[in-house]
This record gives structure tokens, sequence and C-alpha cells, in this order.
């Protein structure tokens, strides 16, 4: 091994390499605060590294979306994105931003509001920051939440309810009990502009069962393996397992 001396100071023994992973993680960050945010090509990452969210393209595209990927993919297998199902097209990455006032998040570009994020329990619309205190994380099942401060358990908003046309694990379809909504896969064939659906089967009697709609009309109703769903709240609910057997 070469050896450099320096002036200033004594030789240095070579720096171990998890300094480096820890510099790296220190790097990451996976909490926006009030008045803070994402700019451009700029992302949050999960603390376990898993995930990242940012405005990222399905491809080619020359439009940027509000997604979640997963990181540190092989080559070969490309980068699994998760859209929200809000698909707020950005133009020009440059001037986009994801922000946090108050309790919701709003996603701009060149100063413009394109989007803003609901509070459970709130019908008010307009983008007019409320007084609770918030902050928006993204958690490691890639769930971005946005939640109280003083009360990390209180739910204001999180981007598993709001999925576009995959479920992570530990999301769910059906009903949320913590915010109320009613979650469902949704699809927008671009080349043809039909809607397509996935929705919990509403007839309980059908144990894991899901129903596939297109624009409105029912097309197919089945039923989820045992190994793929688990049954929440008395059937109001299918979460999506981590792990298959």
């Amino acid at each position: 091994m070469k050896h450099v001396c320096s002036l200033s100071r004594p030789p240095m023994a070579p720096l171990p390499a998890f300094f480096f992973l820890t510099v790296a993680a220190f790097a990451a960050r996976d909490t926006i605060r009030p008045g803070e945010g994402i700019y451009g090509n700029e992302t949050l990452v999960s603390r376990n590294g898993v995930f990242e969210l940012g405005f990222f393209s399905p491809g080619t595209d020359l439009y940027h979306f509000l997604g979640v990927r997963i990181r540190n993919m092989p080559r070969n297998a490309g980068t699994p994105k998760f859209w929200f199902g809000h698909r707020v097209y950005i133009s020009d990455l440059s001037s986009a931003a994801l922000q946090l006032f108050g309790d919701r998040l709003y996603i701009t570009e060149a100063g413009a509001y394109l989007w803003w994020s609901s509070v459970a329990g709130d019908d008010s619309d307009g983008p007019a920051p409320a007084p609770a205190s918030a902050v928006a994380v993204l958690l490691d099942s890639g769930n971005l939440v946005v939640r109280d401060q003083a009360n990390s358990s209180r739910v204001l908003w999180q981007s598993f309810d709001y999925p576009g046309d995959a479920l992570l694990p530990g999301a769910r379809l059906g009903l949320d009990g913590d915010t109320g909504n009613n979650v469902s896969l949704t699809y927008t064939n671009t080349n043809s502009w039909h809607n397509s659906s996935l929705s919990l089967d509403p007839d309980q009697r059908r144990r894991n069962g899901f129903v596939l709609a297109t624009d409105g009309w029912e097309v197919l109703r089945g039923t989820f393996p045992e190994w793929m769903v688990s049954s929440q709240d008395n059937g109001s609910s299918l979460l999506l397992l981590k792990t298959r057997p």
C-alpha cells in the first residue's frame, strides 16, 4: 500500500467501509417537515434504504409523475415503480416540487398548485393550510404518510389509500378504518382512454373476493389465494401480505 505524507497532519489509516455507508445514510432523508419539500429530481429514501420517492418517468415518456420505486435492484431486473392514484403530469421537472404546508402535501410546477392532499375527516377543498402541525414520512413499507407531529399514530393522509395500478405489501383493498377511504386500484389505458378498476367484492360471502371493472361495467369476479391476502375487519378490507409461504 502506498503511503502519502502530509505536512499538515500525520498519515491517516484507511477509513472503514461502514463509515462511508453511514455518511450515505445520513445524506438521504425520509421526512418532509412543514415548509420543506423535495424539488426537481430530489428524492426521499425510506430509513431501511429500500424505497425512494420522487418525480419519475415511466420510461421514455416526456412527463414525470410522483411515485415510489424500489432501490438497488439488479440492472437486468429494471426498476419497479408504483404510482400514486393521482397521476399529476409534470412537464418541467426542474420547476416541480412536493411540499408540506400545514397538514397537507402540495404538488407544484413553476409555482402553480397542481394537486394537494386531503385530510382524514376533513371535506374542505382548496390549497388552504390547516393549523395542525404535521410531518410527511416515507415509511419502510413504501407508504408516504402525513401524520400529526404530536401524535404519530394519527394519520392525516397516506399514499396507500390512493394506489395507482399496483399494491405494495402491507397495503389494502377495501375500507381503511383509520381514514375511512375505500381503496381500489385504477388504471387508464392511454391508447383507448378506457378506465379499469380492481376493488373488493362487496359480497362478503365471497371470501377474498375482488371485482374487475372497465368504464364502470363489471368484467370479472375472482378470488385472491389465501397466501396473498388477509381478510381484515370482518371482511371489509383485504391486506396484501408481505411474504409467500
